[in-house]
């Protein structure tokens, strides 16, 4: 044999070994095993995000470097990594089953304010016909994802390492090169950094339980004494105010549950006679939206002036209603049914706290329900002679719709539904004990609305919901149901209520004529008689998801006005 022939030999050996060496180190089985563990991983990104998007392809690319690096590892880290990495998937899963979508800020702040109660609620929400199958898929990915490893040199990791810094790199200079106003944003705040990145299962836990903490600690700031641009009034001027101003925010009440907007069944039929038979002084206003489809978005926004485009907390160097309402000489109180105002940590029980007297449970350990909140509001009216504003949050519509504070709602709210219904209608048992919570609330509304102005006619009283409700699911869904989780019913009963008709005009959007109730604090304002000039903002409606992030309404989105009439904005 030649010097060639022996040197091809030798190659061929060489090629020969090295090919052995790879199929040892990566049997057939093994790929299976590294294949089935990155599907929990990768697999939910599918559903979540648009498949033609360069952005979607990026977060794949991500996911799969971080978990194939993870199988590189041996020892403690490796199995650190691969603990980290299973619970964040897990809880991404999770939330994409029962929300559809991956854990959000919204919905990390609603779990940490959540009382066992409403816990026990959300369970009866869960589809578990397709929660435990997707469950013990996941935990067979996870199985083959711990028992996978890949014998990598260090080189070879140090090398996938730099180049997995490298891609999470990339999205921040590009928005930093490319889009003025996230450079802008990221001056403005160092920790927007981590809000420009989009969940994934491998860290979608850790993104958000940071994010979820830094607004929790930002809402320890306290609210300045600023107004907004926009806002130029006179407190000074008070002569024409109301003796006593009572607003009530409903819980989880859509919007189409109430028979004043149409609703064959009638669920609240003394406020629909009160609509009927007082024309002058009860305005049923349609065509409301909440901020957000969530409390914690929702109920500061509706009392402070933070607009959906910016963050809670990027809104605290201006005042609030509450504290503005004390200006004008009126004692403020807020009372709530709601164990999340007991959470001092968060932005809800912030703007609550701004009132003089915050009431959320009874003065002698006894059971406190909505009725027992709303007699509080009698008895703050009637003991002080001073005015009154006065803000109560009902436990309302919150699941489980057939419990109320503990307590099963009376049978005869139920009955007064069941009376109702056609033979051959179809009405699910979460719909029934819906439209019975509703009529429950009815109820307690007109008590108090009689208790109200028999202690002071000169009163004005508003009443709207935090958000609305998919019968069945909950809200803060993923992807968001627009009309079912934002339109909520909305009324106002005084000499003052056509005014507040007017403003409300003022402030809906261009194009589908919508009012955001982020607007509140301008409308009441406007509807006292003050000079507020709509922001920008209004022209174009806007909302707050549970993800975290200003969104705009589809460009097919349509809604049905039960109540058409002419716009009456006087400027």
């Amino acid at each position: 044999m030649g010097v060639v022939g022996m040197q091809h030999a030798k190659q061929l050996l060489c090629s020969n070994s090295h090919m052995a060496w790879t199929m040892n180190t990566f049997p057939l089985s093994r790929i299976l095993f590294v294949l089935i563990g990155l599907s929990p991983f990768l697999v939910p990104l599918v559903f979540v995000m648009p498949i033609s998007s360069p952005f979607t392809l990026y977060y794949m690319l991500v996911s799969a470097s971080f978990i194939l690096l993870s199988m590189s590892f041996t020892g403690w880290l490796s199995a650190l990594l691969k603990i980290l990495l299973s619970l964040s998937c897990l809880a991404s899963i999770l939330s994409l089953v029962i929300s559809g979508g991956f854990l959000a800020t919204g919905a990390m702040h609603s779990i940490l304010l959540t009382n066992p109660d409403e816990v026990t609620g959300y369970f009866q929400l869960i589809d578990w016909r397709i929660l435990l199958p997707t469950m013990m898929l996941t935990l067979g990915g996870l199985y083959c994802f711990w028992h996978t490893h890949i014998p990598l040199t260090n080189l070879t990791k140090a090398m996938a390492s730099l180049f997995l810094l490298v891609l999470l790199c990339a999205l921040p200079v590009f928005k930093w090169m490319f889009d003025a106003e996230e450079k802008r944003l990221i001056q403005q705040d160092k920790m927007h950094l981590i809000y420009l990145y989009q969940d994934v299962p491998a860290y979608n836990l850790y993104r958000v339980a940071s994010l979820t903490f830094y607004e929790r600690f930002k809402s320890h700031i306290q609210y300045g004494n600023e107004l907004p641009k926009h806002v130029q009034i006179d407190i000074a001027d008070t002569e024409n105010l109301p003796q006593n101003i009572v607003i009530v925010i409903g819980e989880s009440s859509r919007r189409d549950a109430y028979s004043m907007y149409g609703n064959p069944i009638d669920a609240s039929p003394q406020l629909m006679l009160r609509h009927t038979s007082q024309p002058n002084t009860f305005s049923v206003i349609d065509g409301v939206f909440a901020p957000a489809p969530n409390t914690r978005e929702s109920v500061p926004r509706s009392f402070s002036f933070v607009s959906t485009d910016e963050r809670l907390y990027q809104g605290l160097t201006y005042t609030n209603i509450i504290n503005l309402a004390r200006t004008m000489g009126y004692q403020t109180s807020w009372i709530t049914t709601q164990a999340l105002y007991t959470r001092w940590d968060s932005f809800t029980a912030k703007v609550a706290t701004s009132a003089e007297r915050v009431f959320h449970k009874s003065e002698h350990g006894q059971p406190w329900h909505d009725r027992d909140a709303a007699n509080k509001v009698s008895d703050v009216l009637k003991h002080n002679q001073q005015p009154q504003f006065i803000v109560l949050h009902l436990s309302g519509e919150h699941a489980d719709y057939a419990i109320r504070n503990g307590e099963t709602v009376p049978s005869h709210h139920r009955q007064a539904i069941v009376q109702q219904i056609p033979n051959n209608a179809l009405l699910s048992q979460a719909e029934l004990s819906y439209f019975s919570s509703v009529h429950l609330t009815d109820t307690i509304l007109d008590g108090l609305i009689r208790e109200v102005f028999a202690d002071e006619q000169d009163s004005l009283f508003v009443y709207f919901s935090d958000h609305g409700e998919v019968i069945g699911k909950g809200h803060g869904l993923q992807p968001i149901q627009i009309e079912d989780e934002l339109a909520i019913p909305y009324f106002a009963i005084g000499r003052l209520a056509k005014n507040m008709t007017r403003a409300i005009d003022c402030y809906r959007d261009n194009k589908h004529h919508l009012f955001n109730n982020a607007h509140f604090p301008e409308v009441l304002l406007t509807t006292l008689g003050m000079k507020v000039e709509p922001p920008e903002q209004v022209k174009h409606f806007t909302y707050y998801s549970i993800k975290g992030e200003t969104r705009s309404l589809p460009d097919d989105f349509s809604f049905n006005f039960h109540y058409q009439k002419e716009r009456q904005c006087e400027q």
